[in-house]
């Protein structure tokens, strides 16, 4: 007896720990269900879309090479790497660096005595004490001399003196004129009234009221009047005659001054047109300029001191303004060619950029051009210019020739897309 009721109890029990409640098995069923749907949801947000990736080459529209004309020793790099420029600005020096400013110098000031259109303006200019050129020493030791000798003549041998001399002159001719003027006046009178007298006299004398005696007094005392006037009136045109003279002296004087400072002035002008040349061949072979205005970028890195060719490219520059582009072209081949299409979207991871750490590039597809004679298609990718919502892309610094992976959207499918695939048939 108490040995099966053991075993019953035994049975029971075990019956109990078999058989796991209903609640149990409903919240089970729940919790799988949920996860279920959890994982259907995330696999419906989660993208797993179809990629291509195709290898590519950068390239930006309108990039203008800039090479060198002559060989040379670089001297000085005025730019960097990124630098805006504008068109006509210094990017580079091949040699004379110390002489690049000082024939600066000197260009400044032969452009503005090019300027002087007068002796005076000329002869009241300075050049430049401080200037030491260890190119064009003998032509520019000659502009020196010149414009000294000009400012000499001008301020210290200039007719002013002589001039001067000749006016006082004719200041004394003018005043003996005026008084001959006047004695010349008063002589006519006189004569007007002796020849009144005279005549009076005459009549007289036929009427017998007067004697010959006094007639011939009256009559020379007419002629002394009429001579001494003559005489006066001769003295008058010989002062004018003088002053005349004169101002064609100082005529002369002054156009035989002033052509011989013309001269200089004209040979000052025309040794600095041909030393202003001089410089600007020395400034053409060993300077280097920006043919167009844009942004600055380095093919390869340049140092000063380094030897460079001639025709060789020194940097190029990205034309600024609105038709700036950045464009990737790579070839197209493999499988999934026949998926792509233009205005897919691609994102760009450059070799020089690890994408981790500076994120890719988000761009589209522009072209797809057609079988080159290597059998690949062209595909040409567009970038935006503003990425600055894209990590650090803004940080980089894009140079024709980068190369990088473009990895292009074929089918931007979720995760639960791909799996429902799988059972289709």
């Amino acid at each position: 007896m108490p040995d099966n009721l053991t075993n019953t109890e035994q049975q029971e029990m075990q019956e109990i720990i078999g058989a796991m409640p209903s609640r149990i098995w409903r919240r089970g069923i729940l919790l799988v269900l949920g996860l279920v749907v959890l994982l259907i949801v995330v696999a419906h947000f989660v993208r797993y879309p179809d990629v291509i990736e195709v290898p590519v080459e950068l390239r930006v529209n309108e990039v203008v090479d800039v090479r060198a004309d002559y060989g040379g020793t670089l001297d000085h790099i005025i730019v960097q790497e990124g630098n805006r420029v504008e068109k006509g600005e210094v990017l580079l020096v091949f040699k004379g660096r110390f002489e690049y400013d000082e024939l600066n110098r000197l260009a400044a000031f032969l452009e503005s005595l090019s300027r002087r259109s007068t002796v005076a303006e000329v002869a009241a200019m300075v050049f430049p004490e401080s200037l030491n050129l260890s190119v064009l020493p003998a032509e520019t030791a000659k502009l020196k001399q010149d414009i000294k000798d000009l400012s000499r003549k001008y301020f210290d041998q200039h007719p002013d003196q002589q001039v001067s001399r000749l006016n006082k002159e004719k200041e004394i001719l003018n005043r003996l004129t005026a008084a001959a003027e006047k004695q010349i006046d008063k002589i006519e009178e006189e004569t007007r009234l002796a020849e009144k007298n005279y005549q009076d006299y005459k009549s007289l004398l036929e009427s017998g009221a007067a004697s010959s005696v006094e007639a011939d007094a009256a009559q020379a005392t007419l002629l002394r009047l009429q001579a001494t006037l003559e005489s006066h009136k001769a003295e008058l045109i010989r002062y004018e005659l003088d002053h005349s003279g004169l101002d064609t002296q100082i005529e002369l004087l002054r156009h035989e001054v002033e052509e011989a400072l013309w001269q200089e002035f004209g040979a000052v002008h025309r040794r600095s047109a041909d030393i202003y040349g001089m410089v600007q061949d020395w400034l053409n072979k060993n300077v280097v300029y920006a043919p167009v205005g844009g942004k600055v970028v380095f093919p390869e890195r340049l140092l000063e001191g380094q030897s460079v060719s001639s025709g060789a490219t020194l940097l190029s520059i990205i034309i600024s303004g609105p038709g700036e582009k950045l464009q990737a072209t790579g070839q197209l081949a493999g499988e999934g060619t026949g998926k792509v299409e233009p205005g897919m979207n691609v994102h760009l991871r450059l070799q020089a950029y690890p994408y981790k750490e500076y994120g890719e590039l988000p761009g589209k597809v522009e072209k797809i051009g057609g079988v080159s004679a290597s059998g690949f298609f062209e595909i040409i990718i567009d970038f935006p210019n503003d990425w600055k919502d894209d990590r650090n892309v803004e940080k980089m610094e894009f140079k024709p020739g980068m190369v990088g992976i473009a990895r292009v959207i074929t089918e931007d499918r979720s995760l639960l897309e791909r799996f429902l695939e799988i059972f289709q048939v």
